[in-house]
């Protein structure tokens, strides 16, 4: 094995940090995958509306709005916007790591192969 294979492995395990770092929003898209799964499953008409009431509930409880309305006297429905949160880079991990974690594999065969 030479530096190239060598490097290949680092890569990996580079990968594999970041992809443990960013498990927050591998949960995150998982989620919203199987969210809109649902909804695609529900209009063609594949779930009872009962079936589909218990999952809507837990839905509306875990989404947060980014804006919302509220009533204040003289101005209905003025628009609150929340502050936006300090970014954590976690969709750019995500891809980072996928993206790692193919390289080093491909770099350690073409190491081995060549």
């Amino acid at each position: 094995m030479r530096v190239v294979g060598v490097i290949g492995i680092l890569l990996f395990f580079v990968g594999a940090h970041l992809l443990w770092q960013a498990r927050g929003e591998i949960l995150y898209w998982a989620v919203r995958f199987f969210w809109i799964l649902r909804d695609e499953f529900i209009r063609r008409g594949g779930l009872e509306k009962e079936e589909a009431r218990g999952s809507e509930n837990a839905r509306k409880t875990t989404r947060i709005a980014a804006a919302e309305f509220s009533v204040a006297p003289g101005r209905p429905f003025k628009l609150v916007v929340r502050p936006a949160k300090p970014r954590h880079w976690g969709a750019l991990r995500l891809l980072g790591g996928f993206a790692l974690m193919f390289l080093g594999p491909l770099l350690l065969l073409l190491d081995l192969v060549f």
